[in-house]
């Protein structure tokens, strides 16, 4: 027993006797904390904790170069892609170095009646403006009063703007459109609106008051109005337009069949212009509503002659004649086509030498007339004859305005 207990303590915990006395191999079997075997089936509910093979360092640094491989950098977006067209205007403005607030102009690009108007513009900030109009197709009114626009600038709109679906109306008042196109190596303003008159079907109103337009751009805008069908209404007032821009204009209201208002107001057509207007335009049109000729010339034989239209014309409704040189005879001409017209409704004649005879037969002839809602004859010379029938009139027509004369003193009645 000794030989067998020595040679089982060099091997100590790997047998045990059992009840029988027969040899047991414990080496399969663990003892718990108090020395209690523990079977198999005890351990099946301990969890094993499995360790990760180690890394190597090449592994590492293959996995980050395929990463590298496969990265790429977010692309820029294509500015066609956004419909406001702000993405546009700012890339352009970046390119072309404009330091001008960008964000307070963008900003505006999502209504339909953009104005920014006085906002310094610029022919560069014009140009970066025509690249928005490229792709916005929400804006229908545009308005670029007094931005310094010149003829560069002024290309680059006109010509996005004529290839616009969604544009109206367009006002470019108070720019430089027309100031010495040819020595700045740019188109002119004329060719321009011809191109844009001839190709584009949706603006019906046009406003390019101050903008230094001559004759000879005159000439080219005629040309596009008058194969136009669309354009309802254009203003070309405190330009340069002379006697030949007169003879176009008369061209255009004798073969255009559509435009219902023109305002060709202090410019300096002088008394051929203006015979030219009156004689080949309003006399052959029955289509126009409104026209204004202030501070052209307009002599006392002109007065006379459009006196002669307003008694056939059945299509005008408001005539601004101010600040000509219509005398006594014109005056009288006026008034026998007061009596007699229907439509007429705003009659403005202040700042012209009617005299106290004129005034008074054009104060007399308001009586006869039943369509009339305005007569301005301020500073015309007027005196106690139109005085007289300007209370008569008053007491028949109390309805109608009749903006006195300061030399007709009328008691209160």
């Amino acid at each position: 027993m000794s030989d067998h207990g020595s040679e089982n303590g060099d091997e100590k915990g790997e047998y045990q006797y059992n009840e029988d006395g027969d040899d047991v191999d414990l080496s399969g079997i663990s003892n718990d904390v108090e020395g209690n075997p523990i079977e198999d089936d005890d351990c099946q509910d301990i969890p094993h904790e499995e360790v990760a093979p180690p890394v190597r360092w090449q592994d590492t640094v293959d996995v980050q170069l395929r990463e590298l491989e496969l990265f790429a950098f977010a692309s820029e977006p294509d500015p066609k892609e956004d419909p406001t067209g702000r993405l546009a205007y700012k890339n352009k403005c970046a390119e072309y170095g404009i330091m001008f607030p960008v964000n307070s102009i963008i900003d505006k690009f999502d209504t339909d009646d953009l104005v920014l108007d006085h906002c310094g513009l610029g022919d560069k900030g014009a140009m970066a403006l025509a690249e928005t109009l490229r792709i916005n197709q929400r804006i229908t009114s545009l308005s670029l009063v007094g931005n310094n626009i010149g003829p560069k600038g002024g290309e680059y709109l006109l010509t996005a703007i004529r290839d616009s679906k969604t544009i109206r109306t367009l006002n470019l008042s108070q720019n430089r459109l027309g100031y010495r196109a040819a020595h700045l190596g740019a188109a002119t303003i004329g060719s321009l609106m011809k191109l844009l008159l001839l190709r584009n079907d949706k603006i019906t109103e046009i406003i390019l008051r101050e903008n230094r337009i001559s004759d000879s751009d005159m000439t080219d805008i005629a040309d596009g109005l008058i194969e136009n069908s669309t354009l309802q209404s254009i203003d070309l007032s405190y330009n340069e337009l002379g006697p030949r821009g007169g003879d176009a204009v008369g061209h255009v209201l004798r073969r255009n069949s559509e435009l219902k208002s023109i305002d060709i107001g202090w410019n300096l057509l002088r008394h051929q212009g203006t015979m030219s207007v009156i004689k080949d335009g309003l006399a052959e049109t029955n289509v126009l509503r409104s026209i204004c000729l202030a501070w052209n010339g307009i002599s006392d034989e002109g007065g006379v002659l459009l006196g002669q239209v307003i008694r056939d014309n059945s299509s005008l409704e408001s005539i601004d004649v101010s600040h000509n040189r219509i005398g006594p005879n014109g005056a009288a001409s006026l008034a026998m086509g007061i009596k007699t017209n229907v439509t007429l409704k705003i009659l403005i004649l202040s700042d012209n030498p009617l005299r106290d005879t004129g005034a008074a037969s054009i104060v007399r002839a308001i009586r006869d007339n039943n369509s009339l809602q305005t007569v301005v004859l301020r500073s015309t010379d007027a005196g106690t004859m139109a005085a007289r029938e300007l209370e008569e009139t008053m007491k028949v027509k109390p309805n109608v305005d009749i903006q006195k004369p300061g030399t007709c003193y009328i008691p209160p009645m």
